[in-house]
């Protein structure tokens, strides 16, 4: 039982230091700066990376605020 725990434990540390290495290596690939222009006004450059992380970021929270609307309108 006690080597099952031991196991599994040490198979964690595998997949977090597998997915770091994954972010690691995303985060230098989309490195590129790309040209911002929000609506009027000058461009200005930012990394790739930024923009996705930004956008996964603003997309995590609207889901959450989805489902906390969803759940309320169920509770009434």
């Amino acid at each position: 039982m006690e080597a099952a725990r031991g196991m599994k434990f040490k198979s964690s540390y595998v997949i977090i230091l597998m997915s770091i290495f994954l972010v690691g290596v995303f985060l230098d690939q989309n490195r590129a700066p790309v040209p911002i222009k929000i609506i009027f006004g000058k461009p200005f450059h930012l990394e790739l990376t930024l923009i996705i992380i930004f956008s996964m970021a603003v997309a995590a929270l609207m889901t959450v605020g989805a489902i906390y609307l969803i759940k309320r309108r169920k509770d009434k």
